[in-house]
């Protein structure tokens, strides 16, 4: 397969790519549609912001990471608000929440996340392997 061209960044447009975080309403892909940032390009901005930040590097990219963060735990406690004030309104924002927060909001939450990750040690050191399906098969009748 061939690669596409490579997409460079450009500090001077971090400000608008930010602003952007509250009229996606935190949706992180909509962010990099609307500055036309390919997602996966995006997403892998963030991840090395992300590192850069965890390695206590003072980076463009760390920077971005982290605005990008305040931004959308803003728009997340705007909806938050929102969703207490208006009950016909709380369903919908909930799902909303899970699909841009879902390691907060969403269906599998940090607590299943940390179980998971519990289960791939605890099974193998028991004799059961973690990745396989554990049901049986029908016996023939």
């Amino acid at each position: 397969m061939k690669a596409g061209p490579k997409f460079t960044y450009d500090v001077n447009k971090f400000d608008d790519i930010i602003a952007s975080v509250h009229r996606a309403r935190g949706s992180l892909g909509q962010v990099a549609d609307l500055n036309e940032i390919p997602r996966r390009t995006f997403y892998d901005w963030l991840t090395i912001g992300d590192e850069d930040n965890n390695n206590a590097l003072c980076t463009p990219l760390g920077q971005l990471s982290r605005k990008i963060k305040l931004a959308q735990a803003e728009v997340v406690l705007n909806l938050c608000d929102k969703a207490e004030a208006d009950d016909k309104k709380a369903k919908f924002i909930m799902w909303w929440l899970g699909k841009i927060c879902r390691e907060d909001f969403g269906i599998e939450g940090m607590e299943i996340k940390e179980l998971r990750d519990l289960f791939r040690i605890i099974l193998p050191l028991i004799g059961k392997d973690a990745t396989s399906d554990q049901r049986q098969p029908n016996q023939a009748e």
